[in-house]
């Protein structure tokens, strides 16, 4: 102890004490991520991924293993809207959340060359078959074709798969045995095979473990360390520290549209898009009321830029148009009449995420929900 305050006495300059700090804390909440993935604690996932987002915004140039770390997170946020349409991380809206996943697990497959090749090829199968799969499932036959036709002009889909995903669109069989071999949860399983091969080569585990020891000392002493939840039994990190379980395992719909990330890596090839967008949210692919000005500084591989945003000289306010509704209002409009009943609006509005509406749009919406028969 007396060791490490005369150290800390000394004169250590702070920027290279954050880079430390920040590369710590980065490794942790990639393990936070991973755990609440591998636990299918997905709102605690997204609220993870917000942190993590924050703190990449003023990062400092990051390492070659943490690099990977992040295309990771870019794969896991993509297999977690997998089955949202709705969600768009591309400008292209043909481009499914999955089909961003596969281009995103394209550039992880070149970044870790091991000998892990067949479970890789397991999991590019598995992201071909529900890219398609999804599609049929949700009822979108026409969006099904438009990814296969993605598939075959932008990715190296075997010329049998094709044809097999081909042959059950035609037919629209939903639930061929096909698409239920190679389905969804088996897509997730796999993902958490690949995190747990990929953590025992890089560990990240640091802040996790230490915070684990001061746990385990306060245990011991009697002591408890300050709580915001009570962990639930039976969910547990690897190295021991209790997490608590969540009711609202499902997966988040439709994360913020904040736009942060400011640094995006470069392949060997263009998988991932260069413009204004933000690979954390899907939603910041959608052209923004702003000016952009880009500085592209090549760096080797890595291709880096700033963006400066200057908004459009403000003008006198028109009549607003009519918000149209999104999935996420629509799910939570219809989780507040499943809890509360139908009737009871202002109730829904308050206990729930929708904001910007009123009682009576509410009512008006879910009128033309029961229409469409969609409740």
């Amino acid at each position: 102890k007396a060791k490490m305050e005369s150290s800390c006495n000394k004169s250590v300059p702070f920027p290279q004490v954050e880079h430390v700090a920040q590369n710590w804390m980065i490794d942790f909440l990639f393990r936070s991520l991973c755990h609440y993935f591998k636990h299918d604690q997905y709102k605690k996932f997204n609220q993870t991924l917000d942190v993590l987002e924050a703190m990449m915004e003023g990062s400092c140039e990051l390492k070659q293993d943490q690099k990977k770390k992040i295309h990771i997170c870019f794969l896991l946020s993509r297999i977690v809207n997998g089955k949202n349409l709705d969600v768009q991380y591309e400008e292209d809206e043909h481009v499914t959340p999955l089909l961003s996943a596969l281009s995103v697990w394209n550039i992880i497959k070149e970044e870790i060359k091991d000998d892990k090749e067949p479970l890789y090829e397991e999991i590019q199968k598995l992201l071909f078959v529900q890219s398609v799969g999804v599609c049929l499932e949700k009822g979108q036959h026409q969006k099904a074709s438009h990814v296969l036709s993605w598939l075959t002009e932008k990715s190296k889909i075997p010329q049998n798969l094709k044809m097999k995903l081909s042959l059950i669109l035609n037919k629209r069989e939903t639930y061929h045995q096909f698409l239920l071999k190679f389905s969804f949860d088996c897509l997730l399983e796999k993902i958490k095979t690949f995190l747990d091969s990929f953590l025992k080569d890089y560990p990240s585990d640091f802040l996790l473990k230490s915070a684990s020891k001061v746990v385990e000392v306060c245990q011991e002493n009697g002591l408890e360390e300050e709580k915001t939840e009570t962990p639930e039994s039976g969910t547990t990190t690897e190295e021991g520290a209790g997490m608590k379980s969540n009711d609202e395992n499902v997966l988040h719909m439709s994360p913020s549209t904040s736009e942060r990330m400011r640094k995006l890596f470069r392949p060997k090839r263009k998988l991932l898009t260069v413009q204004n967008v933000n690979h954390w949210k899907p939603e910041t692919a959608r052209k923004q009321n702003v000016i952009c000005q880009r500085e592209y500084k090549l760096k080797g591989r890595e291709l880096s830029f700033e963006c400066t945003a200057e908004t459009k000289a403000q003008t006198p306010k028109k009549p607003q148009k009519r918000k149209r509704w999104t999935y996420e209002e629509d799910m939570q409009l219809k989780l507040g009449v499943k809890r509360f009943g139908e009737g009871n609006w202002s109730l829904i509005l308050r206990n729930s995420k929708i904001k910007d509406r009123t009682g009576v749009q509410l009512k008006d919406r879910w009128r033309i929900l029961k229409k469409e028969k969609q409740t």
